[in-house]
């Protein structure tokens, strides 16, 4: 009987049927082909090289955003400006990013989604609700350190724009009542030290007629002066920074290194892609 040689029985493999192949001898295929698998690794891994070496590098920036609060609200309302699940879907709507490509000068209409970084920006950018918190969570990519500084200067100012139009109007409300308040305790305060310089007053004589009244007046500007301290310690605490606030963002976090292309992950696909390319042509290869 003759025997065939080792270095031939891998290539016989390639003409028998796939029932009659075990994956030991899909391997031993293989390890016989080493060579040939090894130069599609390596071929596979300098196209990747390529590609990660020609691709603009993406950068990953991050803001929070705390939303306002107002304390004008009908019962059974959020003192929130606007809920954080609203203001996250509002931030990424294309309505809004319109509104920052044409502050950024991007002309065309609603903003010229064209350019790069634009369509980048459109693509990347996310926004989450912090659970149980009036914070919500802003990422988006840009092409360099310098369009995200941009990018993030501009949605900060429509964000706290938007969120003023609400804002302000309730301030200037609040603080116009507590002047008035205040203005009406300095003229109770000022008709009782009148009443008290009355001489008659002072001394305690509250038989005639004049001095009953006094004493009466005395007693309402006491009840006046009781009930404009309340509503003005109410009115303040509706005007504690605890209670009523802006909405504020907080400073762009980026990054150190870029977001993408990943070294390892170009040399791992690579390596993976050229493996897998190498190990089906030695296994579809046939004997000479």
């Amino acid at each position: 009987m003759v025997q065939t040689p080792k270095n031939e029985q891998a290539p016989m493999l390639a003409s028998r049927s796939p029932e009659s192949v075990n994956i030991g001898e899909l391997i031993a295929v293989i390890a016989c082909r080493w060579k040939r698998v090894l130069a599609f690794v390596v071929i596979g891994l300098i196209i990747a090289l390529a590609i990660w070496a020609v691709m603009p590098a993406k950068w990953q920036g991050d803001m929070v955003v705390q939303i306002g609060r107002v304390s004008e609200r009908r019962a059974g309302e959020s003192p929130l400006i606007e809920s954080p699940e609203q203001f996250a879907a509002r931030v990424t709507s294309r309505n809004f990013l319109d509104q920052v490509f044409l502050a950024a000068g991007y002309g065309g209409g609603a903003g010229d989604t064209r350019k790069p970084e634009a369509m980048l920006l459109l693509r990347s950018i996310k926004a989450n609700a912090i659970r149980n918190a009036d914070f919500v969570q802003i990422s988006f990519l840009a092409y360099s350190r310098e369009d995200l500084a941009k990018f993030s200067k501009l949605i900060a100012q429509q964000v706290v724009a938007a969120h003023d139009e609400t804002f302000s109007p309730v301030k200037v409300r609040l603080q116009t009542q507590l002047q008035d308040i205040n203005n009406k305790i300095d003229a109770a305060e000022k008709a009782r030290s009148a009443i008290q310089s009355d001489s008659r007053i002072g001394k305690g004589t509250a038989e005639s007629t004049s001095g009953l009244l006094a004493v009466g007046l005395m007693q309402a500007n006491a009840v006046l002066m009781e009930s404009l301290m309340r509503s003005r310690s109410d009115l303040e605490k509706f005007m504690s920074p605890a209670v009523l606030y802006p909405t504020t963002v907080s400073s762009l976090v980026i990054d150190d290194t870029p977001n993408s292309p990943k070294l390892g992950l170009a040399v791992a696909l690579g390596i993976l892609g050229g493996f897998v390319v190498g190990a089906i042509a030695a296994l579809m290869s046939r004997p000479r």
